[in-house]
């Protein structure tokens, strides 16, 4: 599967502070707050997370 691919790849590689603020800023202060780890599942979990929550935001609107 290709995630899992990319994920594996991703895995073996240091993700930079400077990339996570200006690509990921919310699991960028997630992870200054020690909230998650920069590992790339928990960065992609995160994200999904998120915009899961504002669907379900807009869905009780």
């Amino acid at each position: 599967m290709a995630a899992q691919k990319l994920i594996s790849n991703l895995a073996n590689l240091t993700i930079s502070e400077n990339l996570l603020r200006h690509y990921l800023p919310v699991q960028y202060l997630l992870f200054r707050r020690g909230l998650i780890d920069a590992s790339p599942m928990s960065l992609v979990q995160s994200e999904i997370r998120e915009v899961i929550g504002g669907y379900g935001a807009a869905c009780r609107a």
